[in-house]
């Protein structure tokens, strides 16, 4: 009997202790779940040189229903922690989601350790560490911008490197390439390319392209590499120009420099001062009646046809002294020198807007005044004289033959006096010169590199003077004003093209 009671004491102890282990545990595990935030790190996707996208899941948010800080976090080195190595942080997740985070600044070709992060008081929890490597660098990227100041024989070409190449600093060289013949030119396959040296900035870049074909079709890129390869950019075309009646082969190559600039003798002609002019090339002589005759029939009307000056003149028939016409006429809207024994006489009576158009058509431009001075001075082999290439007037220049009364005064054949230092003609005397600048009497001194006068004005510059001056008024630094659609018997013009 007692065995009996013991045994089914012993039993029964037995079943309650089990029930509540049973009890206990089960109450434990439900108190541990409803207090403790569960999450996961999923994926690393979009593997870059520089960046990645790695994704995680908050599967529980934990009795409070609430996850205060979340984020991923990564490095080099395995287990990366908060604090410690670079993160990214998401404040009050209150459902169970899927998150994502853009890490950035990577290295290329880099072994990287991401794993999520939950904070939660003073408690950090992780997530599982994923391994990912980021991918190879990048070759850059370049545009072409555009093709500008196209000539006859030169262009000036404009590329931009757009971004140096994912996990690269700088592009080891860039650079245009260009061919008449292969529309999609290479370094290996093209006529010519420029090549500049390593950079880091993104910015614009200019190739001068000069000794080209007259009237003929070329197909540029822009190009740059570095350590990942190299890229071009997409293709672009132009055309040159046509040549303007053999004023190619009489241009003289200036050599850009510094040089005193003005004259204290006259109201006008101050201050002296410093100015740098790029290189360019200029017209060995004045722009005659025959090559303007040329022009002005390939142009079709003596009224500028489009752009800024629309509808402005580029010529007036005019009759001078003596009821003589010394430059064009038109005849059934053809032009021709009137005296054949004039065809290389200095054209005149062009306006300002006709020197213009008359440059621009051919793809050139008028000087300014601080590069005719620079030329008309002999640039860098200048000695200074009073007048262009002498000090001695009458070596360098026609002049005073201003007459009412016969014989009237008129121009001469372009180069009939000796030439400058540089090997120009007829800076002093002959036919006056129009620049591109607005005229003030005083210069203005800044910029002081390639200035351009000022912004506005009533008057255009005028310079070299003419051959209807007295002597006076031929010293090589003077200078004078006209109105713009002004045509006159001694004023003319030269070319300018850029280098």
């Amino acid at each position: 009997m007692y065995r009996l009671n013991l045994e089914y004491t012993l039993k029964a102890f037995a079943i309650l202790i089990g029930i509540v282990g049973i009890t206990l545990f089960s109450s434990c595990e439900q108190r541990d779940f409803t207090k403790k935030v569960a999450i996961t790190t999923d994926e690393v996707t979009e593997k870059r040189p520089t960046s990645a996208i790695v994704t995680g899941t908050i599967i529980d948010t934990g009795e409070k229903g609430l996850v205060a800080v979340y984020g991923h976090v990564w490095g080099k080195t395995p287990y990366p922690e908060i604090g410690v190595n670079d993160s990214t942080k998401r404040e009050n997740a209150r459902t169970t989601s899927s998150f994502s985070s853009v890490l950035k600044n990577l290295q290329a070709e880099t072994k990287y350790y991401v794993r999520t992060y939950i904070i939660e008081g003073s408690d950090v929890v992780y997530g599982e560490q994923i391994e990912f490597t980021t991918t190879q660098k990048m070759p850059p990227f370049v545009s072409m911008v555009s093709v500008v100041k196209i000539a006859p024989t030169a262009a000036v070409l404009v590329g931009k490197i757009e971004n140096l190449g994912e996990g690269s600093t700088y592009v080891t060289k860039y650079g245009h390439c260009w061919s008449s013949s292969v529309t999609e030119p290479t370094i290996q396959n093209c006529e010519g390319f420029s090549e500049f040296p390593q950079s880091s900035a993104l910015q614009e870049f200019s190739t001068h392209l000069t000794y080209l074909n007259t009237e003929t079709t070329y197909y540029v890129r822009a190009y740059a590499s570095n350590e990942a390869g190299i890229t071009y950019s997409t293709n672009a075309t132009f055309v040159t120009k046509r040549e303007a009646f053999g004023l190619l082969a009489q241009l003289i190559e200036v050599n850009g420099g510094t040089f005193n600039m003005g004259l204290e003798s006259y109201f006008n002609t101050r201050p002296i001062h410093s100015v740098t002019v790029s290189d360019f090339a200029l017209s060995k002589y004045e722009i005659t009646n025959d090559v303007f005759a040329t022009f002005i029939n390939e142009y079709g009307t003596a009224f500028i046809k489009n752009g800024p000056y629309k509808g402005k003149s580029i010529y007036v028939e005019t009759t001078d002294f003596g009821g003589m016409n010394y430059s064009l006429k038109n005849t059934n809207n053809t032009w021709t020198v009137v005296l054949t024994d004039f065809n290389t006489h200095p054209i005149v009576h062009v306006t300002w807007y006709g020197a213009y158009e008359f440059c621009r058509y051919y793809g050139g431009r008028m000087p300014t005044e601080a590069e005719w001075e620079y030329a008309a001075t002999g640039a860098d082999k200048s000695y200074n004289y009073n007048y262009s290439g002498s000090n001695t007037l009458d070596l360098a220049g026609w002049y005073g033959e201003y007459s009412l009364t016969p014989p009237y005064g008129k121009t001469h054949p372009v180069g009939g006096k000796q030439p400058n230092e540089i090997g120009t003609f007829d800076m002093t005397g002959n036919v006056a010169e129009w620049c591109s600048d607005w005229y003030a009497d005083a210069y203005p001194t800044t910029p002081t590199t390639d200035p351009q006068g000022v912004i506005t004005g009533e008057y255009k510059v005028v310079r070299g003077g003419a051959w209807s001056d007295p002597d006076e008024q031929l010293l090589v630094r003077l200078r004078k004003a006209q109105k713009a659609d002004v045509h006159a018997s001694d004023i003319g013009f030269r070319i300018v093209f850029d280098r």
